[in-house]
């Protein structure tokens, strides 16, 4: 009897929280101003992912600093890995041009955000 009070209150709740999502969604997708951030958001996303990507493709370095300064040592470290760093370049491209496509833009916006997280990561031990 418990069991099935706790099971009723749940999908009470689940459909209030999908109602009030719903609800929430529709405002937001109505609002021209937040359509045109998220737009202009994508395509600066896209603009940047782009010049970055080619160099990898291409495999060629990506910077010319020093193998002395730790970025330095950390990007011909990354460029030595070989098929790596052409993997990184085309995922980057990849995600630009998702992040362009309205219909593909949340599967780039994974991307992205799973290669900030990586870099982010990175970063944050590498000068401890």
């Amino acid at each position: 009897m418990k069991n099935d009070q706790t099971s009723s209150r749940f999908r009470t709740f689940a459909r209030r929280s999908q109602q009030s999502l719903d609800l929430l969604h529709a405002r937001i997708h109505k609002n021209t101003w937040l359509q045109i951030f998220t737009a202009f958001t994508r395509c600066i996303l896209a603009i940047g992912f782009i010049p970055a990507s080619l160099p990898k493709i291409l495999h060629k370095p990506f910077t010319s600093i020093s193998a002395m300064d730790p970025v330095g040592a950390y990007f011909k470290a990354l460029y030595e890995t070989g098929y790596y760093y052409d993997f990184i370049g085309w995922c980057q491209l990849t995600a630009s041009i998702l992040l362009l496509l309205p219909r593909t833009a949340h599967v780039g916006g994974a991307i992205v955000f799973s290669y900030y997280f990586k870099h982010y990561r990175t970063d944050q031990f590498s000068w401890v």
